[in-house]
């Protein structure tokens, strides 16, 4: 089939809307870096006939493919890096030293978040020993900062939130996923929903070796995949999808 080759030896990727665009981001490592790749899809919709002919047709000897991607933007972070997420303008990576938004029209202005975890309103913060961030998502007015041991909301200026709010887990997720207003986490025990304005626990989903597949945060409403063992067939595995029962508000 035909393809277009991007990057090789990435050690994670993700897709989603930016600023109106789809976008597609690659991280390598580098060293102590963590490098990224940013590209646009220009093949438009395959399902549309008239425009998949050109993509899917058999090349000749010395005929090349026309490319399913642009080069967009690429920038580093000078941190061991683990996963990137969309906001509606901006990115933010979740790196071994907190969350990093980076402004990919203007990559002078990244910001580090929280701003100053050494400030007193973060003494919780501090006390933490060994936490490792998890998510970083858009709130109203907001940033929900997810690590694998509490949950705590900053504003846009990277100081705590006036509410001062902030949760500890029952578990240690391993990931987390945002269906506002609820955060999921994924603890490979159980799943844990809470309410991101009060904290409350709202739903525990119990399993064996839970993790989350799949989040994607879509204009209308997110996709959470997740899988579980099968309780009595130890090499099977059920894979569902995570479903609001709710009309998600905009964000």
């Amino acid at each position: 089939k035909p393809y277009q080759k991007i990057a090789h030896h990435v050690s994670y990727f993700n897709s989603g809307f930016c600023d109106d665009r789809t976008l597609v981001v690659v991280m390598k490592k580098r060293g102590v870096y963590s490098n990224f790749k940013v590209l646009e899809p220009i093949c438009g919709d395959l399902r549309d006939q008239s425009n998949s002919k050109k993509y899917f047709k058999k090349a000749g000897l010395f005929q090349r493919m026309p490319p399913w991607f642009k080069n967009y933007s690429e920038f580093y972070i000078g941190a061991e890096s683990y996963s990137v997420y969309f906001l509606n303008k901006r990115l933010a990576v979740v790196c071994s030293r907190g969350f990093e938004i980076v402004d990919l029209n203007n990559l002078s202005t990244n910001v580090n978040l929280p701003r100053n975890p050494l400030d007193p309103s973060f003494t919780f913060l501090q006390q933490q020993k060994e936490l490792k961030p998890l998510g970083m998502f858009k709130c109203p007015r907001n940033y929900l900062l997810c690590y694998d041991m509490l949950v705590f909301i900053v504003e846009e200026n990277g100081r705590l939130s006036d509410n001062k709010f902030f949760f500890e887990w029952e578990g240690i997720p391993q990931s987390v996923a945002f269906y506002y207003p609820y955060i999921v986490g994924f603890d490979p025990r159980f799943i844990e929903i809470r309410n991101v304005e009060t904290g409350e626990l709202v739903q525990i989903l119990a399993g064996i070796h839970m993790r989350c597949l799949r989040f994607t945060s879509q204009k209308i409403a997110p996709v959470i995949h997740g899988c579980m063992a099968h309780p009595f067939k130890p090499d099977f595995q059920y894979v569902f999808q995570l479903v609001g029962t709710f009309e998600p508000p905009l964000v």
